[in-house]
């Protein structure tokens, strides 16, 4: 549980922060469904490990048009 402050920040806790992987100056992404906040860090290195799942000539592939 945190506290929204008088200029509209929160803090995430300790035991959030190492659960979650996030230091300082790293990037999060906030999304709102209803009344509910989902905060996500923001990993750019999930696109390299996804490339893993395709096959290696994916890209001239995807130029081709799937051709």
């Amino acid at each position: 549980m945190t506290v929204v402050t008088r200029g509209s920040q929160i803090t995430l806790t300790k035991e959030i922060r190492e659960k979650t992987g996030i230091t300082e100056g790293d990037r999060v992404t906030l999304n709102v469904v209803g009344s509910t906040i989902i905060i996500s860090k923001k990993d750019p290195s999930v696109f390299r490990k996804l490339k893993r799942f395709l096959p290696d000539n994916f890209e001239a592939i995807f130029d081709n048009g799937g051709a």
